[in-house]
């Protein structure tokens, strides 16, 4: 593919990214307890719906009672990390495709038309100094801080 269709599809990728809204990288479970009444519908079979969401949080694996509100809700979030993690997976394969092709996949839009990252460089380079540009006007601020003593006493000269 082409480095201009890559770059494309990246823009649409991130696109699609910032859309997805919040997420939840997790599980949710449905388990059917029993509670230990004697006369409870849970000892003829009829067993007790309970949810619960597993999750990580600073590394360390924790699990939570939730409702079948918030069970639902986990689940459709975690639909979502499902799409935004393919999403994800797909720009890494665009990203590598790119640097394959020798770009890295900016792309510029200034007044109106597109510029790659190294045109917008070179242009900016034009306006520049030379190196023996830069090199002479640090020697002449050199000069004039190493300079006669009227400079020093005009750097060294309280605010009045």
């Amino acid at each position: 593919m082409e480095p201009k269709k890559l770059c494309r599809r990246k823009e649409s990728l991130v696109r699609q990214i910032s859309t997805i809204g919040p997420v939840f990288r997790g599980s949710v479970a449905e388990v059917h307890l029993t509670c230990g009444k004697a006369n409870c519908r849970c000892q003829e079979g009829q067993r007790h719906r309970a949810f619960y969401v597993s999750y990580r949080l600073a590394g360390e694996p924790r699990v939570a009672h939730v409702s079948l509100r918030w069970a639902e809700e986990a689940q459709k979030l975690r639909e979502r990390w499902r799409r935004m993690k393919s999403l994800l997976e797909e720009l890494a394969d665009v990203q590598v495709a790119l640097w394959k092709e020798g770009s890295d996949g900016r792309e510029e839009v200034r007044r109106g038309k597109e510029t790659t990252v190294r045109q917008e460089s070179e242009r900016r380079a034009g306006k520049r100094r030379t190196k023996a540009e830069r090199m002479e006007a640090k020697a002449h601020v050199g000069r004039s801080r190493r300079g006669d003593s009227q400079s020093r006493a005009r750097r060294t000269r309280p605010n009045t």
